[in-house]
């Protein structure tokens, strides 16, 4: 469960009014397929070319698509900053899987023996249902550690400017999870456990649905930090006592990019553009459904 009297002391990066959150226990969270990187199965290394730094390129089945930084000293990672202009999500309504697709903040949950895969998100889910036309968004978070999942009580639209906050309090061993709407000037915030957290990655993605049972929504293209949102500090990663750019830690992390393809390996389902000049932001593409 999560005790959200926990909030003393806690270094909250957005000061944001709280609302009410709908929180979903733990043996419900685990019936929902969680976005995570350590879903890897095939990983191939090549290059790619951004503003300064060449990253490591990570073929996903099932998984995420956009940038992570990946740091080998643990405990160094605590906070991650993502914004984004929700895209308006095509549904397909022939077809006999439902539909999904996360815009994300993610920390931890890049495979890094001997780590455990423990991953904290936090973002805006779509979804279409099986025959319908019909997009459903809504703010979600969730964390791992206690398995505690939360739905807003407010729903963004395409359309809307969003950001999302993931910051670890060493201290107090808490997670906060905030997003803004700024579009509707909605905001939740919410607290989860960070205890025994890795605290090595972060980054910010879309995702689908670790499962062949699913198949990954049309949402077009989305541009995710601050060239896109106009959100200052996005998207953005803490390592240490430094934040800056995803792509601008340089020899402090490993700079991983996602590229999402289907369960046999065969075709790209989704993959983000090179970084900018600030190496801040970029577009992730949608190519395909799958699964």
């Amino acid at each position: 469960m999560v005790n959200r009297s926990l909030g003393l002391g806690l270094r909250v990066a957005a000061l944001v009014a709280f609302t009410t959150f709908l929180f979903v226990s733990p043996a419900m969270a685990s019936a929902h397929a969680v976005p995570q990187l350590s879903n890897l199965r095939v990983a191939t290394a090549e290059t790619s070319t951004s503003a300064a730094t060449d990253p490591t390129v990570v073929k996903c089945p099932d998984c995420s698509a956009g940038y992570v930084d990946n740091s080998s000293l643990f405990g160094s990672v605590t906070g991650v900053n993502a914004s984004f202009v929700v895209p308006g999500v095509r549904c397909n309504s022939a077809s006999t899987l439902p539909q999904q697709v996360d815009f994300l903040a993610q920390m931890d949950g890049v495979p890094n023996p001997p780590s455990p895969a423990d991953t904290e998100t936090a973002g805006v889910e779509a979804s279409c249902a099986v025959g319908s036309s019909v997009q459903t968004y809504q703010a979600v978070f969730y964390d791992s550690i206690d398995g505690s999942f939360g739905i807003a009580n407010w729903s963004p639209r395409a359309g809307d400017v969003v950001s999302v906050t993931i910051a670890a309090d060493t201290t107090f061993q808490v997670f906060s999870f905030t997003l803004i709407d700024f579009t509707t000037k909605e905001s939740s915030t919410f607290f989860g456990s960070a205890s025994g957290a890795v605290l090595h990655a972060a980054g910010c993605i879309i995702d689908m649905q670790g499962s062949t049972s699913y198949a990954l929504a049309n949402f077009g293209a989305i541009g995710i930090g601050y060239d896109h949102a106009k959100v200052p500090g996005t998207c953005d990663v803490t390592i240490g006592y430094s934040s800056g750019p995803v792509g601008n830690f340089g020899s402090s992390a490993t700079l991983l990019e996602y590229k999402t393809v289907s369960a046999n390996g065969m075709t790209l389902l989704a993959y983000p553009s090179v970084l900018s000049t600030d190496e801040s932001s970029f577009v992730v593409n949608f190519m395909a459904a799958g699964p």
